[in-house]
């Protein structure tokens, strides 16, 4: 299935996807995986797909409905709002 790696989160390297902010240490930006679920794809394919756990996907969604655009920020936004708290202690 997917690679685990210790704790997800986002990060912004001008080197890696001219910038864009990825999740963890790979190439994969947070809109690619905030927009796969929000287009309805099963959580499991994203994270087949993309070599990544399920709460990398979280963190991609939180992060497009914190500091996205207008457009991230009206998908994710009261989401992000309601899980914060849940999501960085690591519940389900």
């Amino acid at each position: 299935m997917s690679t685990h790696q210790a704790g997800a989160f986002i990060s912004i390297d001008p080197a890696v996807q001219s910038g864009a902010p990825c999740v963890g240490l790979s190439r994969v930006p947070a809109d690619t995986l905030a927009g796969a679920w929000y287009q309805r794809e099963r959580l499991e394919d994203i994270c087949d797909s993309y070599e990544v756990d399920k709460a990398h996907v979280l963190v991609a969604c939180w992060y497009m409905g914190v500091h996205g655009t207008r457009t991230w920020r009206k998908r994710w936004g009261a989401w992000a709002a309601e899980v914060e708290g849940h999501l960085w202690l690591g519940e389900d």
